[in-house]
């Protein structure tokens, strides 16, 4: 059976977009993005969490991105959930994840 890997976040956008380039033909833009999550606790207290995601968007979706997206705007972001895993430079053989959310 295959599962679905989709995401949809609706945030505020935590820092400008950054851009690379790495050939005409492929660049990448990322940025952060705050969800906000309310709700009352037992004790009848209004309690507010703040989750942030990275963002990565490629090609022209990143031209979109880094035209028009700035830190404050309030967008939706639909994409996938990816994992990267890399060696820590600091402590041999430990290995380190990063999630993050890929734009489509």
């Amino acid at each position: 059976m295959n599962g679905i890997n989709e995401v949809l976040l609706l945030g505020t956008v935590g820092s400008d977009p950054e851009t690379k380039i790495f050939n005409e033909n492929s660049r990448v833009s990322t940025f952060r993005l705050a969800t906000n999550e309310t709700y009352t606790g037992k004790d009848g207290v209004k309690k507010e969490v703040t989750e942030w995601h990275s963002v990565e968007a490629w090609n022209f979706l990143s031209d979109t991105i880094a035209n028009y997206v700035r830190k404050g705007n309030h967008i939706i972001v639909r994409g996938k959930i990816k994992t990267d895993t890399y060696d820590d430079k600091e402590i041999a053989g430990r290995k380190l994840s990063r999630t993050k959310i890929v734009m489509d």
